[in-house]
């Protein structure tokens, strides 16, 4: 446990750039330059805690991570409201099955197509593709099965 008077305080919204930051994958969509010293200081800190948080899967629990920071109360507590808010975005993500009802070209009506998300990306295709990609997904995995 950190000591309460060396307790870091962070601007919620620097935070909310970080984490999006690390869970997109990207760089942080602010100027670094306008942040204070004290705020660069811990921003590695900051960078690293976030992303143990983010390679955590949605059955584990933040908060031991969370009390071992030197963050400071307010900081755990919103940290742990976009943990817990991406973990359940991340198990509704899932692939679907969509109709097309009608479309402007006859021959994309009544058309079935298959929408799934791959990280960031929405990848949509054919039943067709994505029966080939089931097909060819289950036999690399049969294969890599077969050498352990």
């Amino acid at each position: 446990m950190v000591h309460p008077s060396r307790l870091i305080e962070l601007d919620d919204m620097l935070i909310d750039d970080v984490w999006i930051g690390v869970v997109r994958k990207t760089s942080i969509e602010r100027d670094l330059h306008s942040l204070s010293d004290e705020e660069l200081s811990n921003l590695s800190s900051l960078i690293e805690l976030l992303e143990r948080l983010n390679n955590l899967s949605r059955f584990d629990n933040p908060d031991k991570l969370l009390t071992d920071s030197n963050l400071s109360s307010r900081n755990c507590e919103h940290i742990s409201r976009l943990w817990h808010a991406s973990k359940l975005q991340e198990s509704k993500d899932d692939w679907s099955a969509d109709v097309v009802i009608g479309n402007s070209r006859i021959q994309k009506s009544l058309y079935v197509k298959i929408t799934l998300p791959i990280g960031p990306h929405l990848i949509e295709m054919s039943v067709e593709k994505f029966g080939a990609l089931r097909f060819e997904v289950a036999r690399a995995l049969q294969r890599l099965e077969s050498y352990l």
